[in-house]
This record gives structure tokens, sequence and C-alpha cells, in this order.
């Protein structure tokens, strides 16, 4: 790890690179906070908003699963660990949990700690109602 001391703030505009505009993300647990910035805008009418975040959503998804007594799985990649609550929930109330294995292993490695009672299985099992992990979407 190379530690050179205390990161400097940039000054001046953002580099954008020959870029016309750039989007910008910060996705923490509960939200997800974004901003477009275009070349030359008067930075007070920079876009800007907040929504709440993959993380969040994925476990009120979760949570409306648990509800209902449906069992879910788990597939995709990293994400924040925001859900993992909600998970722990549905799997404490006697409700089926599953992930895919490339999945589970991201968590693992990256510090993320799952419920020891949840399922891994390759495939979704009949029955439970598969849901994607992911922080962002670019598709749309």
């Amino acid at each position: 790890m190379n530690n050179t001391g205390p990161v400097k703030p940039a000054v001046g505009p953002a580099p954008t690179d020959g870029l016309e505009a750039v989007l910008c993300i910060d996705i923490g647990s509960r939200t997800q906070d974004a901003l477009v910035y275009t070349r030359g805008e008067n930075p007070a009418n920079i876009p800007r908003f907040v929504l709440p975040s993959p993380a969040l959503l994925l476990a009120r998804h979760i949570a409306a699963h648990t509800d209902t007594g449906r069992g879910v799985y788990l597939y995709g990649t990293i994400m924040g660990d925001g859900f993992v609550l909600a998970l722990s929930r549905h799997l404490d109330a006697g409700l089926p949990a599953s992930m895919h294995p490339e999945t589970a292993a991201a968590f693992a490695e990256n510090g993320i700690p799952l419920p020891s009672s949840l399922g891994i299985d390759e495939r979704c099992p009949e029955g439970y109602s598969p849901m994607q992990t992911r922080d962002v979407d670019l598709a749309y």
C-alpha cells in the first residue's frame, strides 16, 4: 500500500478529458446521490438528485417476501451490505433464502458476512423469487 500522506483536494474545475458531461454517483447504504457535471455549466444549475440505495431497495423487496412467506434467491454482482439485515430476518422467520455461489464468493471476498443458514444454489430453486444484487445498472 502506498502511504504518501494525506490526499490533497483537487482545485479548479473537474477534469473531463474532453467529455462534455460527467455523471457522478455516490452510493451509500441508505441513499445514492448523483449529479451531472456539464462543461461550462454554472455550478448552481448542475442537476443533482438523491434516491434510495440499491441495497435499501433490495432490503425492502426481501422484507416484502418475508411478509408474504416467499423464498428469495439472490444472484448478481457485489453490492453494499444494506440488505443483509433483511435477509437475516427472512431466514430467522424460517423462510428459505439462497444465493448463487459466485455471488456469495464475491461478498465473502469483500468481507461482507452473510448468514450461515443461507443456501447456495447454481440455479434459482423452484418457488423462490430471483433478485439481482448490484449497485449500479447503467443499462437504463
